[in-house]
């Protein structure tokens, strides 16, 4: 895996566990498939290492989570 694109799958990721803060659902889940479609560009360009393929699922399972209790949440409006 080259530096850049080891630096490319970090930035994924980056973008992935940021979607945790994302208050709004629709734009999470928004942000989200963008990022896989990134990353499965990212995976068709090159073998992703097994530490950040695993940094990648863990920061997708907790934006899926987040979104899923923001989704639980009472609407304020």
């Amino acid at each position: 895996m080259s530096v850049e694109d080891r630096q490319r799958g970090q930035d994924i990721v980056a973008r992935v566990e940021a979607i945790v803060s994302v208050a709004d659902l629709d734009a999470a889940e928004a942000e989200l498939s963008a990022a896989r479609l990134a990353w499965a560009e990212l995976e068709a360009d090159t073998h992703v290492d097994a530490p950040l393929g695993f940094a990648y699922e863990t920061a997708c399972e907790a934006a899926r989570e987040a979104m899923g209790e923001r989704q639980q949440q009472p609407s304020t409006t």
